[in-house]
């Protein structure tokens, strides 16, 4: 089931003394009949905006960078000239990129690199795979090359929650090392090595997913903070009592 939400944000001149005032209005929360596609996206808008009477005095669409969003501006641009000709509306100037999704796509493709290991990171450590026997022969090919697989716009059906940000590909191939180019290397960096390979993020980030899929997991969660911290169950890294914070975990919402 889809809902389409519009919310309208524009300037008046009914403040005190005839200031300018910033006022926003829901417009419309509109259950959408068919699929989640542009173009039924940019037909359903058109609707709204014509019930509110504002066809002619569009600005600006805020909308996040799925491909969806794009076609449905796109199509908007032609039904909105069929509608009146006279209405001037670009479906590339009249589209502002959601801020708070840009950062999100960054921080996700952070996250994403974050258990990569390039082989020329690995060339830095002061230790002893300075030999030339741990960079021969490494599965994984080149450090070269941008072979980043992920788009950041999602297509009109993509509807495939298992494709999530720590899946994705990256143009940092991935360092997998045979046990004999794993024994050049200290046991620190050894230790290193073999936690990241177990990903230690895609492990919480699963998690955090079990946890919120239930209520009675939620709050058991909740328990186990308070519980622990009434108990001194957290230590620090100096083995002293500490307190976690009371806090909801975030719901797994990709964007």
């Amino acid at each position: 089931m889809s809902y389409l939400a519009l919310t309208c944000h524009w300037v008046s001149d009914k403040g005190p003394s005839g200031s300018l005032l910033l006022k926003s209005a829901l417009i419309g929360f509109h259950r959408l009949k068919h699929k989640h596609t542009g173009k039924n996206i940019a037909r359903n808008l058109l609707h709204l905006l014509k019930r509110a009477g504002i066809t002619s005095k569009i600005g600006f669409f805020t909308l996040d960078n799925a491909k969806n969003n794009a076609t449905a501006m796109w199509e908007l641009e032609a039904l909105l000239k069929w509608h009146d000709d006279n209405i001037e509306f670009d479906h590339l100037n009249n589209r502002i990129r959601c801020y708070l999704h840009i950062i999100n796509i960054c921080l996700s493709h952070i996250i994403a690199l974050s258990t990569r290991i390039p082989k020329q990171f690995l060339k830095t450590l002061k230790t002893k795979s300075d030999s030339d026997l741990i960079y021969p022969n490494i599965k994984g090919g080149s450090d070269s090359g941008d072979h980043d697989g992920d788009s950041d716009d999602d297509d009109d059906n993509n509807n495939n929650n298992s494709s999530h940000l720590f899946t994705q590909k990256t143009d940092i191939p991935d360092l997998k090392l045979d046990e004999e180019q794993l024994n050049t290397l200290d046991n620190k960096v050894q230790a290193w090595y073999r936690g990241l390979k177990c990903d230690p993020i895609k492990r919480a980030h699963r998690i955090v997913c079990i946890v919120c899929l239930l209520d009675q997991r939620r709050q058991a969660f909740k328990n186990v903070i308070n519980t622990g911290n009434d108990s001194g169950w957290f230590m620090s890294c100096d083995n002293e009592v500490i307190e976690l914070p009371d806090l909801e975990l975030l719901r797994d919402v990709k964007t």
